[in-house]
């Protein structure tokens, strides 16, 4: 990679880096928290919050949390019969790459990478922002799934964004250093979140880093791919430009051949059927290539 892609290659490291806080960051402030009770004979008993019954709770004198952090579970009480809520809340997050791949998926494909990216980050700061100040769990929980929008069009518009202004020899080295970075990112989650206490502290760190990257998108060039696409000819060409280590007058020769190739693909398509999700399973490598990606999607997410 040229020091130009090199540079858009770290930015979006910095852009993705906050990744794990997001995703995994939660599990560490839902964890099972143990409740004790003190019995109307002064005597102190432990009783564990999936098993217990708030009849239970009810006939103590009082009762309270063993931890000291302040968890989900102890802001809204996601113990004995609503302890199946910590689960519904922690999975809702995934719920919300759903509906990114379909969404932002689209504004990516019409509007640009960097303006899908931007999107992305914005809806998980707002979402973030109202996860601080909200004292409601289904108003929490719905902030989570934003949150999932965000983040994961946030991941893959950043990696597709990466991709596509690198070499393809290159490709490949990018995309593993990229998801290396999440395990990096994932043990200084650990680290962060063994020290603090308190899950909005967290989310308020999360929002002031995600406020720079913000500047960060700023600077980032285009997907000179998507320009070419789009017919933006003139802006990817400026952008190739500065990562070519061509001559001038050769790289416009090349750059030349690459636009007339464009064209003529473009042409052939416009005669050819319209393109729908229904043509992955016409073919049978396409058919065959949609479904193993789909296995590997959804063990993924079951991990």
């Amino acid at each position: 990679m040229g020091s130009t892609s090199e540079e858009n290659f770290w930015t979006a490291c910095h852009i993705y880096v906050v990744a794990p806080f997001n995703y995994l960051g939660i599990t560490y402030y839902a964890l099972k928290d143990e409740i004790w009770c003190e019995q109307n004979n002064g005597t102190k008993i432990i009783l564990h919050s999936d098993k217990c019954t708030f009849d239970e709770l009810g006939s103590c004198k009082q009762w309270g949390f063993e931890t000291d952090r302040i968890t989900i579970s102890r802001e809204w009480n996601m113990i004995c019969e609503r302890y199946w809520l910590k689960s519904f809340t922690l999975s809702v997050y995934v719920f919300g790459y759903l509906i990114s791949g379909i969404v932002i998926g689209y504004i990516s494909d019409k509007f640009g990478r960097k303006f899908a990216l931007a999107c992305s980050v914005f809806l998980e700061i707002i979402s973030q922002i109202g996860i601080i100040f909200t004292s409601n769990l289904y108003v929490f929980i719905v902030l989570r799934v934003i949150d999932g929008i965000g983040g994961y069009g946030r991941y893959i518009v950043a990696l597709i964004l990466c991709m596509e202004n690198v070499g393809p020899n290159h490709r490949g080295k990018m995309v593993i250093s990229f998801e290396w970075l999440w395990y990096i990112a994932t043990y200084v989650m650990i680290i962060t979140c063994y020290f603090v206490l308190d899950f909005r502290t967290i989310f308020i760190g999360i929002t002031i880093y995600q406020l720079a990257t913000l500047i960060a998108i700023y600077y980032l060039p285009e997907s000179p791919r998507w320009q070419l696409i789009s017919g933006d000819k003139t802006k990817a060409g400026i952008i190739l430009r500065q990562y070519s280590e061509l001559d001038e007058d050769i790289f416009n020769a090349k750059f030349g051949q690459l636009c007339e190739n464009l064209n003529e693909l473009q042409l052939k398509e416009k005669e050819n059927e319209k393109f729908n999700i229904f043509r992955l399973f016409k073919y049978k490598e396409t058919r065959k290539i949609f479904l193993c990606f789909l296995v590997i999607w959804l063990m993924r997410l079951i991990r």
